[in-house]
């Protein structure tokens, strides 16, 4: 593959309309690509992700990753609680199976969380022995399971992922620009341990007009380091769609807050 894409996050439009009413304002845009970030618990299930593939199909749109909600379920796959791990996995083979269905090849991951003022250490041998496991998991419906850098999670320093990486090799990885910079370290650490990660995605969060020409800039000098996704902030939907116009081989996708994702694919 080569070049950029631009796509929208499902995201971008939350609370204002749901999940599977979003793809055909997506489409609108001129987006022919977004993320899929699912809202709430029930828009896991089987069902529900029929309806958003046939949207996606619709309007000639494609998913590229899908995103979870992290509280409800991720940060059990490190329990050792037995069954609290169990509930994981099965959450986890719900959202694998509804990224299969919709035809999306990444999973954004997040992982334990770090939330208390204190330092946390972590078991690499048993976070290993997990994430292999739920890497196992996502091959088998055609995912990469991509682990995003989140300054409130274990993924805050580079040096987490570089010994991960070491006993997981089919591990991915997301580089959120804007959550690097809340660490306090900044990007390029993260990226180098990085490289070239199966399904790595570069994201960049921007929040107005000058930041996203800039972000599309910087893409453009990385891209060769970097693999699939970048995603930058935007609340202005309609420059968004004008970028999409102009500059065709790359790719916007939103979240939150109307999040623009630029999307790397080399």
């Amino acid at each position: 593959m080569g070049g950029m894409e631009i796509g929208i996050s499902t995201a971008s439009y939350f609370p204002k309309l749901y999940t599977e009413q979003t793809i055909e304002h997506i489409a609108a845009l001129g987006a022919d690509v977004c993320e899929v970030f699912f809202a709430s618990r029930c828009e896991y299930r089987r069902e529900f992700a029929d309806i958003v593939r046939g949207e996606l199909d619709r309007y000639g749109v494609k998913a590229h990753s899908v995103h979870a909600l992290t509280t409800q379920f991720e940060p059990e796959f490190f329990s050792r609680n037995d069954r609290a791990y169990a509930d994981a996995v099965e959450v986890g083979e719900e959202v694998l199976t509804a990224a299969e269905i919709l035809g999306a090849h990444c999973y954004t991951f997040h992982g334990a969380m770090c939330l208390k003022k204190k330092k946390y250490t972590a078991d690499y041998p048993f976070f290993a022995a997990r994430l292999n496991a739920l890497c196992e998991q996502a091959k088998r419906h055609g995912v990469t399971l991509c682990y995003e850098t989140v300054h409130w999670a274990y993924f805050n320093t580079p040096e987490y992922f570089a010994r991960l990486k070491e006993l997981v090799p089919d591990l991915g990885a997301t580089l959120d620009i804007k959550q690097t910079m809340q660490t306090g370290l900044g990007y390029r650490p993260f990226m180098d341990v990085i490289g070239d990660s199966g399904g790595a995605r570069v994201h960049r969060q921007l929040r107005h007009r000058g930041q996203v020409e800039k972000g599309v800039r910087t893409l453009e000098r990385v891209r060769g380091k970097s693999r699939r996704f970048v995603p930058i902030t935007n609340t202005d939907k309609e420059f968004c769609g004008a970028m999409l116009r102009k500059r065709r081989n790359i790719c916007v996708t939103t979240r939150r807050t109307s999040r623009c994702v630029l999307t790397s694919t080399t």
